[in-house]
């Protein structure tokens, strides 16, 4: 069998959907998705043409892609049908349509497994009244209008406090650090540190996560200090 009865190129704005092209021509299968018509019919004869609605003249503006999805139905449906096992999402960094829609193709069409081995659930931002098989997340922290608070809005500020206050050594994922080592501190069982954090063993916990600190060695020398009084 060829490997061509598997593979789709999934072809996304502008740029995506010339590329997919290519491929086609080539003989794989392709879908083509843009919001501007004139791009489209510059691509002639070829199957598989979804043409956005309201797509079109975003201007950058990637967060508007996900809202109109709303009003494109046969488009998802069509992504949510695709029966290859491998597909090839074409799309450029910098258009709106292509890295737009991306996050939520990307959802639709894979699998995503974690270090235990358990199915990554991504959470995708749409109106109300859009129609979806996938199952829906009620948050339970939100912003004041409602909006889903996404890991990216604190991946922002990260970033100042890791370039512009200078802590070079701090990222994201330091706030799980000092998560451990703040329960640690404040005379929480390191089982109960453990389990927050999802370890499967405490010394994964202890080795990576808890970090000593000038309250801890402090709080050591306080301790002998007190230890040694009561010997006199």
């Amino acid at each position: 069998m060829s490997l061509k009865n598997d593979v789709l190129f999934l072809g996304l704005g502008n740029c995506g959907c010339k590329q997919a092209k290519v491929f086609y021509e080539m003989g794989y299968k392709a879908m083509f998705a843009n919001g501007s018509e004139q791009d489209l019919k510059i691509l002639g004869d070829v199957p598989n043409i979804y043409r956005l609605k309201n797509f079109d003249g975003f201007g950058g503006h990637r967060e508007r892609a996900l809202d109109c999805l709303a009003e494109n139905a046969e488009f998802v449906e069509a992504l949510q049908n695709i029966k290859e096992k491998i597909v090839f999402e074409l799309h450029s960094t910098a258009g709106s349509t292509g890295s737009g829609i991306a996050p939520y193709s990307e959802g639709v069409l894979t699998e995503e497994k974690d270090e235990k081995g358990k199915n990554i659930q991504r959470i995708i931002e749409l109106e109300k009244g859009f129609s979806c098989d996938l199952p829906a997340a009620n948050m339970i922290f939100r912003k004041q209008t409602g909006e889903y608070i996404s890991t990216d809005s604190f991946k922002y500020p990260s970033r100042i406090i890791h370039y512009k206050l200078g802590f070079d050594k701090f990222d994201y994922h330091s706030l799980r650090h000092t998560h451990a080592t703040m329960l640690i501190e404040a005379g929480v069982s390191p089982k109960t540190v453990q389990e927050r954090l999802g370890h499967a063993s405490i010394q994964t916990t202890f080795n990576h996560y808890v970090h000593n600190t000038t309250y801890m060695n402090q709080h050591a020398v306080d301790a002998i200090d007190e230890a040694l009084k009561k010997l006199k």
